[in-house]
């Protein structure tokens, strides 16, 4: 090992030939893609964006540099659903 990392994306990213930036969060997005375990909760509903990709690479990041996963996420997906939707939760401090 010559002690360089290396992060792939196993042929699941999409190629984009040109990008309307006005219209760019409003891409279709691909759907039941990659592992549950590393899906942000977000992603189990019709409402999210690119920003359930940084959730992803955190928990990879997690697992890469040691920390247990569940340190970061309960494991409870419905239940953080749940409080992602409630906008007067007082969990949501847990989640984040």
């Amino acid at each position: 090992m010559d002690g360089r990392i290396k992060l792939c994306d196993f042929g699941l990213a999409k190629e984009v030939d040109s990008i309307d930036w006005y219209r760019a969060s409003k891409t279709k997005h691909t759907t039941d893609v990659g592992n549950i375990s590393y899906q942000a909760p977000e992603a189990q509903t019709n409402e999210y964006n690119h920003l359930i990709d940084i959730y992803s690479v955190s928990l990879i990041g997690s697992q890469i540099f040691g920390f247990d996963s569940y340190d970061i996420m309960d494991g409870n997906i419905a239940k953080t659903v749940q409080q992602i939707g409630d906008k007067d939760s007082n969990e949501r401090e847990i989640i984040f």
